[in-house]
């Protein structure tokens, strides 16, 4: 297996188990640092997935990014 696949693998797992904990415990604040955290990891996951794109695409992403990122603070962290 070559690196990419590996690294592909690991982030998704690494997604999964924050996703496990984030139901697990889900009224408390380790429930939102987990959907956070599963939050962030799927964007990264994307950028190893698509890493050669052009620039109005990597800049279409990352402000989809933002916009995630900021959603999913605010749902969490002002409640």
């Amino acid at each position: 297996m070559n690196i990419l696949r590996l690294r592909l693998i690991y982030n998704l797992f690494i997604i999964l188990i924050a996703l496990v904990i984030g139901f697990f415990y889900f009224p408390s604040a380790h429930s939102k640092l987990a959907f956070l955290v599963s939050g962030i990891g799927f964007f990264l996951t994307l950028g190893l997935i698509i890493p050669k794109t052009k620039r109005n695409l990597r800049m279409g992403f990352m402000i989809t990014f933002f916009l995630t990122f900021s959603m999913v603070f605010v749902i969490s962290y002002i409640n």
